[in-house]
């Protein structure tokens, strides 16, 4: 996956992830929100443009977000293991 930051000034990011579909914008989001952060997964077209986050707060928010989703799919992963093997 390719990550570019097209804007990060007066507390705005705008950041286009190459290669990934909407899901993984939408839980960034997501948990940015639930941190009360402003936070929107766009898209501009759907076959057309790469999936786009836009935040108003730091790009540690983001990092942070980025954690917790990394955790997130760690423990369902661990979850799911754990099912299958019942």
């Amino acid at each position: 996956m390719q990550v570019n930051v097209l804007q990060a000034e007066k507390g705005i990011l705008k950041i286009e992830l190459k290669g990934e579909s909407q899901t993984l914008t939408h839980l960034i989001a997501n948990v940015l929100q639930e941190k009360g952060i402003d936070a929107a997964a766009v898209r501009e077209h759907p076959f057309m443009a790469d999936p786009k986050i836009v935040v108003r707060g730091s790009k540690s928010a983001v990092k942070n977000a980025c954690i917790k989703v990394q955790k997130l799919c760690d423990e369902f992963s661990d979850g799911f293991k754990k099912a299958i093997k019942k």
